[in-house]
């Protein structure tokens, strides 16, 4: 018998073989495969400690749109953003505003309206300090991402899991997992996340809460992380959509943020 035709039937054989494999069986070892992916994700993000004081550059644009979503004035900030625990601050480094094909400095108007937020936020703090009151939500500055990580086993409950085609990110090969919500809820996002196939370091996100917030008719997040020494999980770039308002005050926008030159304070 010659080599080939030993090799045809032995690739034969092995594909009768497979063939012969329940679909229970084969949907059980796939199962146990994403599980224990899961596992690993879940492992390598509680790992990553938490980033109190830092500074970075960033780069913003937001674009105001249409109702087809076409730009109608788009907003260009780059500016020093530094965060110490619970306070922050940012330096205005440019601005401009860009309307109707003419571009605008705002720079200086810029600068002025985020000190005022900024001072406004400083007298609030120290008047909750004052009252002995807890912090709001919505005043938090630090880089808490792990809220829109559903792969520790305490939330895997609300969430139905499965794996995608694998993919690459930056010439680097990752796993691509779809999560879908079980329990609608604002806090409970679904989407597709992209890990690093040989770390299970969570480097890119596509999500939407599996229930709008109130007066919001559309959201969807588009984040890309980073690891910085010392095991900090950082954002590396967002993009937000966003629809929602109510009555006359309503927000069409898209937001995007890149962030760069990092240092651990």
């Amino acid at each position: 018998m010659t080599y080939r035709r030993r090799r045809s039937l032995y690739l034969v054989a092995a594909a009768l073989s497979l063939s012969l494999i329940p679909a229970g069986a084969r949907s059980q070892t796939e199962e146990t495969d994403l599980a224990s992916i899961l596992d690993k994700v879940a492992e390598k993000t509680a790992s990553y400690l938490p980033l109190e004081s830092w500074k970075a550059t960033v780069r913003s644009v937001q674009t105001k749109v249409d109702k087809n979503w076409k730009p109608e004035k788009v907003t260009n900030v780059q500016r020093i953003m530094t965060v110490r625990k619970e306070d922050y601050d940012e330096q205005i480094l440019k601005a401009d505003e860009v309307e109707k094909g003419r571009t605008k400095d705002i720079t200086e108007k810029y600068a002025k309206d985020s000190r005022e937020r900024l001072d406004k936020r400083r007298r609030k703090e120290a008047e909750r300090k004052t009252k002995g009151k807890a912090a709001d939500e919505g005043d938090r500055r630090e880089m808490s991402l792990k809220e829109f990580f559903p792969f520790e086993q305490s939330r895997r409950a609300d969430f139905t899991f499965s794996r995608l085609a694998d993919a690459t990110l930056d010439g680097r090969a990752a796993l691509a997992i779809e999560v879908k919500a079980r329990l609608k809820d604002e806090k409970n996002w679904e989407g597709t996340y992209l890990i690093a196939a040989d770390s299970f370091d969570v480097l890119k996100v596509v999500l939407r809460p599996s229930k709008n917030p109130k007066f919001v008719k559309e959201l969807e997040m588009e984040m890309t992380l980073m690891i910085l020494p010392g095991n900090h999980l950082v954002l590396r770039s967002s993009r937000a959509r966003i629809n929602g308002g109510i009555f006359i005050k309503h927000v069409r926008m898209i937001s995007e943020d890149e962030y760069s030159d990092y240092e651990i304070l």
